[in-house]
């Protein structure tokens, strides 16, 4: 038997004495805002994730889908039939690695496919973002640090990232950061309650001759109730508001040639997820 294969059986073979983690989790949430001046827009968002986890490191790999639908209540100087959907066909791979017990690197890549898919597939529909960063652990706390190529502003650009997470006790834990912050108060096995404030984004192509690109972005805080239906399955029920909510048109070069002019607006969203977990020494 050829050397090189030896290795890898080795590696592999040698790798099953120690204990894993596998675990399989997913998610679809339905959101509506439906109070807008100039939109009304609905979402659906579909989500699943694998991830193995040794004791050096984790690695989640991820498909999402998503389709977030417009309505106009205005006029506007040109015709907006090709932007009333959006898709999001995407896979993103999570790689966490433990330098020491307390210290470890972080990396996230997310290519997809981003658009109104008017047209045939092009590079233009093609977005790639990503993360890297740092993570320093206590016994029930960590501070996250790093920087991010990504859209919570609308248009793609490096951000800094930062997470500060603290458990207080069995029922309250709570992070603060950017782009998102959060409460989590859980009442026991099947209650929970979350508060939130993040800053979401999203770029697509448009595939028309009027817009090269629509950027959206929005600063949101809502509360969401948890009910855990048993030890895989929960459901979820969201209330939250919009504030700073932006929407433009791009051209080539990414300026702005049409801004819409929407108020901030409640929204209201429904979910189910799924996590399963099982390990093998």
């Amino acid at each position: 038997m050829p050397k090189k294969l030896v290795y890898i059986l080795i590696f592999f073979v040698g790798n099953r004495m120690f204990c894993q983690t596998h675990t399989v989790d997913g998610a679809m949430q339905y959101r509506l805002a439906p109070y807008g001046k100039d939109i009304d827009f609905y979402d659906l968002n579909l989500d699943v994730n694998y991830t193995l986890e040794h004791s050096k490191f984790k690695i989640t790999n991820g498909i999402a889908y998503s389709v977030l639908n417009i309505n106009y209540n205005t006029n506007t100087p040109f015709v907006a039939e090709s932007l009333n959907r959006f898709y999001n066909f995407s896979y993103g791979i999570q790689v966490d690695y433990y330098v020491t017990d307390s210290w470890g690197l972080g990396a996230i890549l997310k290519a997809g496919l981003y658009s109104n898919f008017i047209d045939a597939i092009s590079k233009d529909d093609v977005l790639v973002t990503g993360d890297f960063y740092a993570k320093k652990s206590w016994q029930d706390a960590y501070v996250a640090f790093g920087v991010s190529y990504n859209v919570v502003f609308g248009q793609p650009e490096w951000t800094p990232v930062f997470k500060f997470y603290k458990a207080l006790n069995d029922h309250v834990a709570f992070y603060v950061g950017f782009p998102e912050s959060q409460v989590h108060y859980k009442f026991n096995q099947k209650h929970a309650l979350f508060v939130n404030l993040e800053q979401e984004g999203g770029y697509y192509n448009v595939s028309d001759y009027y817009n090269n690109s629509a950027a959206l972005s929005s600063l949101n805080a809502h509360f969401t109730y948890q009910y855990g239906l048993d030890h895989n399955w929960a459901i979820n029920l969201k209330a939250g508001y919009m504030f700073n909510t932006k929407y433009q048109l791009l051209d080539a070069s990414d300026s702005a040639v049409y801004n819409f002019n929407i108020t901030d607006q409640p929204f209201i969203s429904a979910g189910l997820t799924f996590k399963m977990n099982t390990k093998n020494k």
